[in-house]
């Protein structure tokens, strides 16, 4: 497996794509804007885009999940508990600060500590509520990776 790292939109989200390098399939982690450019990275490297993972539902983490769903049919996958503001502009922020409305329906709503596999390999959905309802983190075990969103930033944690 292979991490890149992107940082994407005007408040510079991090943007992280999973590559399985043996069946040149990716996902990516909060795509906060730019689908154009991340599926431009896809395709440069001739990758297929199999999934999206959503943190959480502000407008910073999902702007380019329309998008990309639209183009590659990557299946989005978030916390249950995150349906409804992920589905509102006006919550989301989409609506209201951005003015660009964004809804998205996730595919696969997951539960806190639910695992399934992703290109390959396991993940664990750790709900970690506080900067939204459904905030939460994604575990790899194998590559022990974590992708906290805004639940955790760089020598602090997040905004709540």
């Amino acid at each position: 497996m292979q991490l890149l790292q992107y940082t994407v939109g005007m408040v510079m989200t991090n943007c992280y794509m999973i590559v399985n390098e043996e069946t040149r399939e990716a996902a990516l982690v909060d795509p906060g804007d730019q689908a154009e450019y991340l599926l431009g990275q896809c395709g440069e490297r001739g990758l297929t885009l199999k999934a999206v993972l959503l943190t959480h539902g502000h407008f910073d983490h999902i702007l380019a999940v329309p998008a990309l769903r639209e183009k590659s049919g990557a299946a989005v996958y978030a916390a249950r508990a995150e349906a409804a503001l992920l589905e509102d502009p006006e919550d989301n922020l989409s609506g209201s600060w951005q003015r660009r409305p964004v809804t998205v329906k996730a595919d696969v709503l997951l539960e806190d500590g639910e695992e399934f596999t992703l290109l390959g390999s396991t993940v664990r959905m750790l709900l970690t509520p506080g900067h939204t309802a459904g905030s939460c983190c994604y575990y790899m075990p194998k590559e022990k990776w974590l992708f906290s969103g805004d639940t955790l930033f760089c020598e602090s944690y997040g905004r709540t």
